[in-house]
């Protein structure tokens, strides 16, 4: 029996690995003023970026209607095909629960609803490892088993430019925006198990290059699968830079750039950079000194957090 694999907007998955394995892919809508976008296919992220710096102006989001996970879990499944569905983690999104009542709507149907527990390209790597499993006649069971042990160890970490876009949403007050401008602070956040988290600062743009690159060399070495994405909006040409050194200074690991999407990166703006993976993540590989590596810990203690989910 076939197995196709269905996903939704918040992935971020380059536009020809989509096509490549014929991902099914619930649309989103990004409003910028009286404008409304479908993502992924009705505009460019870069487009959308642009207009935000240009017209200052924040943009929401639309989660999928339960009409549209119906009719792409019907049309994927029409011809006898079995259905993956793998959604962005419902600590940040209530994208899985519709999937879910979309489910029931089609008793009839092999469908399988996974929470993916991450968003934007981490998810992204799990709906291609379940792509290309499934080209490879992998059975269903085995896949959806994969994913979910591969879930656990998806890590998103990312640096921002600036707070403007955090702090027009809301998400951080005007002195934190100010003083980040200041001393030149570029926040860092990271994301795993589904859950956002601020990991400290790092000051001025060539330091935080370098440690990137540094970084990057090291999660590479310790990768559970081989496909490593540098993640940016708006920032393509050092992303592509970051890649380059990467794919110089490793072997036997696919290095893809791709774009933080337009679904999460509503709630960030442009200007970010910073790595998409499945594997282990060591703290310490970024915060070497030991007085920030205590701060860090002290920022990600899960009693001290108080964050706003996208």
């Amino acid at each position: 029996m076939t197995i196709k694999i269905a996903t939704d907007a918040s992935m971020d998955l380059p536009k020809h690995f989509i096509k490549r394995y014929n991902i099914q892919v619930v649309p989103m809508t990004v409003n910028l003023g009286e404008q409304r976008y479908s993502v992924p296919d009705g505009v460019e992220s870069n487009y959308l970026y642009q207009k935000m710096e240009e017209k200052n102006i924040i943009p929401s989001t639309s989660q999928p209607t339960l009409g549209d996970f119906y009719q792409i879990y019907k049309e994927a499944t029409d011809d006898g095909s079995s259905l993956i569905a793998i959604h962005v983690s419902k600590k940040i999104s209530g994208v899985y629960q519709a999937g879910k009542l979309a489910q029931k709507k089609l008793p009839d149907r092999d469908i399988e609803v996974i929470d993916s527990h991450t968003a934007t390209l981490c998810q992204g790597i799990l709906v291609l490892i379940a792509a290309q499993m499934a080209e490879k006649g992998k059975g269903k069971e085995e896949i959806i088993q994969k994913i979910k042990e591969l879930r656990s160890k998806a890590i998103v970490f990312a640096t921002l430019n600036d707070l403007d876009t955090l702090y027009h949403s809301g998400r951080v007050n005007l002195t934190q925006k100010l003083l980040a401008r200041l001393f030149n602070f570029k926040p860092i956040f990271w994301l795993i198990e589904g859950d956002v988290k601020g990991a400290g600062r790092i000051r001025g743009q060539k330091n935080l290059l370098q440690k990137l690159n540094e970084f990057g060399q090291k999660i590479c070495e310790n990768l559970a699968v081989k496909i490593f994405f540098v993640i940016h909006s708006n920032r393509k040409e050092e992303a592509e830079k970051m890649a380059q050194y990467l794919r110089e200074q490793t072997e036997n690991v696919q290095i893809e750039v791709g774009e933080f999407g337009l679904v999460a990166g509503a709630h960030t703006g442009p200007g970010l950079l910073g790595y998409a993976w499945i594997g282990e993540f060591n703290p310490q590989w970024f915060f070497k000194k030991k007085k920030r590596y205590r701060a860090y810990k002290k920022m990600t203690d899960p009693e001290r957090i108080d964050y706003k989910p996208f």
